[in-house]
C-alpha cells in the first residue's frame, strides 16, 4: 500500500511542479523543490486533497512542510496514507 500511495504523491508532485524527475521522499520540503512558493504549496494540497478524497483544515494546510508530515496529517482522516511508514 505504501508503493501505491508513494507513487500517487509523486505523480502529484510532479504535475505541480511540472517536474518528471522529481523524487519524492519523507523529508522533502520547499527547500528541495524549484519554485515551490506559497501558491504552488495550496494548489499541491488541493491536489492531494482531491486525489485522496480528503479536507485538510487550514491551518493544518499551512502546517504541512514536508511530504512526510502531509502523510501524517492526511492519516486523520482515514487515508490510506497512515501507512506511510
Amino acid at each position: 500500500e505504501r508503493t501505491e500511495v508513494l507513487d500517487r504523491l509523486t505523480f502529484i508532485f510532479r504535475r505541480v511542479f511540472r517536474n518528471d524527475n522529481l523524487e519524492v521522499s519523507d523529508d522533502l520540503t520547499a527547500n528541495d523543490v524549484d519554485h515551490w512558493d506559497s501558491l504552488k504549496h495550496m494548489l499541491l494540497i488541493g491536489e492531494i486533497e482531491d486525489d485522496f478524497s480528503i479536507k485538510f483544515k487550514l491551518h493544518n494546510r499551512l502546517r504541512c512542510c514536508c511530504l512526510g508530515h502531509t502523510a501524517c496529517e492526511s492519516g486523520r482522516f482515514g487515508c490510506p496514507l497512515t501507512h506511510w511508514k
